[in-house]
């Protein structure tokens, strides 16, 4: 039996989704695949991400900016907005009692 999905999303069929795990932090990215290399204008869409741990911030890269998101449970969700071609996320967790950022955060 196959587990439950650790990615949700609501983005059309030719963007892929692909998340992995950095110690303390997750990236995601969405990226648009096409065969007629035209980029399409894509309408807002939704990203859920199951998580262990606590997330204390969710960033667009590579400017680091912070955006929305509501983290249920295990899982942290945040819209993708103004999307073409290719975005990458950061989902940063909460770091443990006593514990320090390295300085790149």
């Amino acid at each position: 039996m196959i587990g439950e999905p650790s990615v949700k999303t609501t983005a059309p069929a030719d963007v892929e989704i692909v998340t992995f795990r950095d110690g303390q932090e997750y990236l995601c990215s969405a990226a648009q695949l096409s065969d007629d290399y035209k980029a399409r204008e894509i309408s807002p869409f939704t990203v859920s991400l199951k998580v262990e741990g606590t997330v204390c911030a969710v960033q667009l890269l590579p400017n680091a900016t912070e955006i929305p998101f509501v983290q249920t449970g295990e899982w942290v969700t945040f819209d993708v907005r103004d999307f073409r071609i290719f975005d990458m996320f950061r989902i940063i967790l909460a770091l443990p009692e006593g514990k320090k950022r390295s300085p790149e955060h």
